[in-house]
């Protein structure tokens, strides 16, 4: 597992559903973009379950061909069973 410092860590765990908007996707891209650059963010965990996940996850894969030194990392739920 790559070296995590959560003072420079985001998350994203979304609802499965959005509406999805030019706006938001904007938005968010700005957001983003800002926390890598401004606060020096570069490790973004994603969910896998929700479409704001997704989002999230092409938003930062596309701003990752512009600052390369971003690191991502996807977490996928899984369900134990305790007997």
């Amino acid at each position: 597992m790559p070296d995590i410092n959560k003072d420079k860590t985001c998350c994203f765990f979304g609802p499965r559903k959005i509406d999805e908007t030019a706006e938001l996707k904007n938005n968010l891209c700005g957001i983003i973009e800002d926390l890598s650059v401004n606060e020096k963010v570069d490790t973004f965990l994603f969910g896998s379950k929700s479409h704001f996940d997704d989002l999230c996850h092409e938003i930062v894969t596309d701003l990752k061909e512009k600052y390369p030194h971003i690191k991502m990392m996807n977490f996928l739920k899984t369900i134990e069973n305790y007997d």
